[in-house]
């Protein structure tokens, strides 16, 4: 059994199957699960009045709420919240960690990602570690 597994949650209605199946895995360790936070697309007009150093503020905090949310009776469980792409922050918070498992979700794969990759894709290719890629059940 890993020792050290990193789970990479995304904010989708697919999380809570992925951190189930990471959770399965644990058993009694320590899960430490990650969301990467970017600025989104559409934001709110109040937005654009905060400087960037604000915005990222806000951001980091809005994931760390939701991702305390999630994790709400795992209890066992660290949560650890980065700005920056996906799958640097997953990659590069695995190596710190000294994950032995990295558990992320399997993704749709649409047109933007069929040109520029998948996040599940990425972290498999470029992961210091062994990666699980957890399919939705349909």
């Amino acid at each position: 059994m890993p020792r050290t597994i990193l789970v990479g949650l995304d904010g989708s209605a697919r999380e809570e199957h992925v951190l189930r199946e990471a959770a399965a895995l644990a058993g009694d360790a320590v899960l430490n699960v990650c969301r990467a936070v970017t600025v989104p697309v559409g934001l709110p007009d109040a937005v654009w009045s905060m400087s960037m150093s604000q915005l990222d503020i806000a951001l980091v905090a809005e994931a760390e709420k939701s991702l305390a949310a999630r994790l709400t009776g795992f209890s066992s469980s660290v949560a650890h919240v980065r700005l920056g792409q996906p799958a640097d922050v997953i990659c590069d918070l695995a190596k710190e960690l000294g994950a032995d498992l990295v558990v992320i979700g399997a993704h749709g794969y649409g047109v933007l990602e069929r040109l520029l990759g998948t996040t599940a894709s990425k972290v498999v290719h470029r992961a210091p570690c062994s990666v699980l890629v957890v399919r939705d059940r349909t």
